[in-house]
């Protein structure tokens, strides 16, 4: 695991406990580690923060021996929502 100044990555070595019925990873397990990715970067600042909401989206299927999450915080402000964000949704 690697974090610090808004950024971190977080490794998972995959096994069958990790996988779902058709032996990819399971999604359950893709969240966990992004969400832990996610708090680590955001808590990176020595300042205590967490997520108002959180979401994944999946693209692929998740294979092979190992599994890398990065994650970057998009803002870290008091605002809760960014104008950019106000504007877009």
């Amino acid at each position: 695991m690697e974090w610090g100044s808004g950024k971190a990555t977080v490794e998972l070595a995959i096994n069958k406990y990790h996988t779902n019925f058709l032996g990819s990873g399971h999604g359950g397990v893709l969240f966990t580690l992004g969400d832990i990715a996610f708090s680590y970067a955001c808590n990176s600042y020595g300042r205590k923060s967490l997520a108002i909401h959180v979401s994944l989206d999946y693209h692929r299927v998740a294979s092979g021996s190992a599994l890398a999450f990065r994650t970057d915080d998009w803002h870290s402000e008091k605002e809760s929502w960014p104008q950019a964000w106000r504007e877009n949704h």
